[in-house]
């Protein structure tokens, strides 16, 4: 006899299949409260693991310049209190700015803070026409473009020595491509040389020249070295103290294809001398001057009347009896 067309071999086979399948059914069900507890242990220990990075790494800022009045901040820090220095240390640099604020506070209890490294920075980020400032336990790395070879040279003079326990552990700021701009002014009794200069040599030779000029005045030298001049640049600049020379007060300015002179002489000699000079500068640049001289003391003022008459000054008739008279006698 059959049940359901299944002889009694194949029953028994059966059977043991379906015991065999009901025992690991069980056994799969009894290991998922095992499994469960091994994954929440796993999330349990990403997230220690997280917290610690965020705990070790708790203070890491950028600022980026999106332009003058522009910026915004990432990174992240690990109180609020920190994140209330933050911002009132870029306020306090940049009152005018917008600023997009994305920074996240960790709730990590480690407070490294570097204030000291972020108004550096800040101060930094102040010369760049755009740029970005990273600011870590590490130091400080900036990167961006200045608008004149003369922010540049101001720039380079103001990261050339950092705050006591502040590392500016990268530099990426590049020179604009007329880079080099310099000027030199002279008045109050002094001379006063800012921006930037070729190269080493260079700005030695123009010291020399200075005080070899200029010997009877204060000399205060501010200049930089940045490379990128073009060949003539010297040779110009040296011209340019010669100009500068015949002026009672004023500057000349020189950047890579561009002469300004602005200024006062103290006589139309020294005018015409300037003209002169100007006419001597090496080709490639544009030159633009200004220069003055006070009116000589005879073209102030002329008499009305002139002191001796004469013949040309009588009308006909007079001068006609006149000439009668002189014949008669």
């Amino acid at each position: 006899m059959t049940i359901s067309g299944v002889e009694p071999t194949e029953r028994s086979t059966s059977f043991v299949t379906w015991g065999l399948a009901a025992l690991g059914l069980t056994a799969a069900i009894a290991t998922l409260p095992a499994l469960k507890a091994d994954k929440v242990a796993a999330q349990q220990t990403v997230r220690a693991e997280t917290n610690a990075a965020s705990a070790s790494t708790a203070f890491d800022i950028r600022v980026v310049k999106l332009a003058p009045d522009k910026l915004k901040l990432k990174g992240l820090v690990a109180t609020e209190e920190e994140h209330k220095a933050l911002i009132g240390l870029v306020k306090a640099s940049f009152p005018s700015a917008d600023v997009t604020d994305r920074v996240k506070i960790a709730a990590a209890t480690q407070t490294d803070i570097k204030l000291g490294g972020i108004s550096f920075a800040l101060k930094a980020l102040s010369f760049l026409q755009s740029g970005s400032a990273r600011i870590d336990e590490h130091g400080v790395a900036l990167a961006g473009d200045t608008e004149s070879g003369a922010s540049y040279a101001e720039f380079k003079n103001f990261v050339a020595v950092p705050p006591t326990g502040v590392v500016l552990k990268d530099d990426r700021v590049s020179q604009p491509p007329t880079s080099v701009s310099w000027r030199a002014e002279v008045g109050g009794g002094k001379v006063k040389l800012t921006g930037a200069v070729a190269d080493t040599s260079d700005k030695k030779e123009l010291e020399a020249t200075v005080q070899n000029l200029f010997s009877g005045l204060e000399i205060v030298d501010e200049t930089s070295v940045v490379a990128g001049a073009s060949d003539s640049w010297l040779e110009a600049a040296m011209h340019s103290l010669q100009v500068l020379r015949l002026l009672d007060s004023g500057f000349v300015q020189l950047g890579d294809h561009k002469i300004q002179l602005y200024g006062q002489a103290s006589d139309e000699a020294k005018l015409r001398k300037i003209d002169s000079l100007a006419d001597n500068y090496p080709t490639g640049f544009a030159l633009d001057t200004k220069v003055s001289a006070p009116a000589r003391a005879s073209m102030l003022s002329f008499p009305t009347f002139s002191v001796v008459e004469r013949p040309a000054l009588l009308d006909g008739a007079q001068k006609a009896q006149d000439l009668t008279v002189g014949a008669t006698q």
